[in-house]
């Protein structure tokens, strides 16, 4: 069983699931299925409106993309 980050709830983490997140070098899950929905529709929502999504977890680099600009810089036209 493993504590969920966000509601604090336990979540049954899968024989299955271990040996896939195993195979791929992925981490253990930090939150159970609800919250990671909660937090895909959240970003996705962000998205959409065309607010910057910085997340310096995912890329390592404070959510810059491939050209070393933020993604908000991108998305107003200021190139460089």
């Amino acid at each position: 069983m493993i504590v969920c980050e966000d509601c604090g709830d336990s979540f049954e983490w899968s024989e299955r699931d271990q040996k896939f997140y195993a195979g791929k070098d992925y981490e253990p899950p930090k939150r159970c299925k609800s919250c990671r929905d909660k937090r895909k529709r959240m970003f996705a929502e962000k998205k959409a409106r065309g607010v910057a999504v910085k997340d310096a977890k995912k890329d390592g680099r404070g959510g810059q993309g491939s050209h070393g600009r933020s993604r908000e810089t991108v998305r107003s036209g200021n190139r460089r």
